[in-house]
């Protein structure tokens, strides 16, 4: 995209999004979103698989997309350095048709038991830090 987008409502920045030749993606279905069915219908890819959500949504996201034969992308969801390239998508030039057409590759995966604990400990360090948890005595 080449400018922010103006829009508050998801069927306006779908819109908004193609009108300046991007590709819009539902991000993990099954985690935070109501409305799944009708947000999958006005996207033009589906995220099958991400990194640090359940199996059992994963499952559901890629029946999903392929009932509404949907292109489908992988995605690590990486908000930390160490979760970088657990999962992503491969996909070859030219990158927009390819995706769109769903021709790509996933590699799947989920972080380790170590880099989930490390991360619970920073965020755990980081709250406390900032007063907004404390521990009991």
């Amino acid at each position: 995209l080449t400018k922010p987008l103006r829009c508050g409502r998801f069927e306006d920045a779908v819109k908004e999004i193609r009108e300046q030749g991007g590709i819009s993606v539902l991000q993990h279905p099954y985690r935070g979103h109501t409305d799944i069915e009708g947000l999958a219908k006005a996207v033009d890819v589906i995220e099958a698989f991400n990194g640090l959500t359940k199996h059992n949504e994963n499952r559901k996201a890629s029946e999903l997309a392929k009932r509404l034969n949907k292109p489908v992308v992988a995605s690590s969801d990486a908000h930390i350095l160490s979760y970088i390239g657990i999962c992503y998508t491969v996909v070859d030039r030219p990158v927009r048709e390819n995706l769109l057409r769903g021709n790509t590759k996933l590699v799947t995966g989920y972080p380790s038991f170590g880099a989930r604990i490390r991360n619970r400990l920073r965020e755990i360090k980081y709250l406390l830090k900032r007063k907004k948890i404390r521990l009991l005595r």
